[in-house]
Formats: C-alpha cells, sequence, structure tokens
C-alpha cells in the first residue's frame, strides 16, 4: 500500500512538472513573438521619420554641391563626344 501511494506521489510530480515546463515553453515563445512584433513595430515607426530628415538634410546641402542632384533628376548628365 505504501509503494502504490509513493507511485501515485510521484506520478503527480511528475504531471506537475511536466505541465509547468510546457507552460514555461509556452510564455518563452511568446515573449520571442512579442519581441520581434515589438522591434518590426518600432523599425516601422522610425523610418519615415528618419526618410524626412535625411531628405531635409539632402535638400538643404544640395545647393554646396558642384552638381544639383535635385534639378538634374537624380541623374548624371550624358557625356557629349566632339565631332572632329
Amino acid at each position: 500500500m505504501l509503494q502504490v501511494k509513493g507511485e501515485a506521489e510521484a506520478y503527480a510530480i511528475e504531471a506537475k512538472a511536466k505541465a509547468e515546463a510546457e507552460q514555461m515553453a509556452k510564455k518563452a515563445d511568446a515573449w520571442k513573438e512579442y519581441r520581434e512584433a515589438a522591434m518590426v513595430d518600432m523599425v516601422l515607426e522610425t523610418m519615415p521619420k528618419v526618410f524626412l530628415i535625411s531628405v531635409a538634410i539632402f535638400y538643404l546641402i544640395s545647393p554646396f554641391c558642384t552638381i544639383n542632384l535635385l534639378k538634374v533628376g537624380f541623374r548624371m548628365p550624358r557625356r557629349r563626344e566632339k565631332n572632329i
């Protein structure tokens, strides 16, 4: 009778440990997904601001460049061949 009681207790402890391990694994997966989603959200929120700042800086420095890319349309002028 004592052995049966011990086996039952061992089975209950094992079942509880397995359930806790499964719960911890699910929590870890949830935190991983949350972290990835938070990073994507942060990138998508930050990119337009970085782009606007870059455009503003480019607009401010473009008059000082030897070739004004805003006026050229982001293309270099074609080189002309001289007829001899």
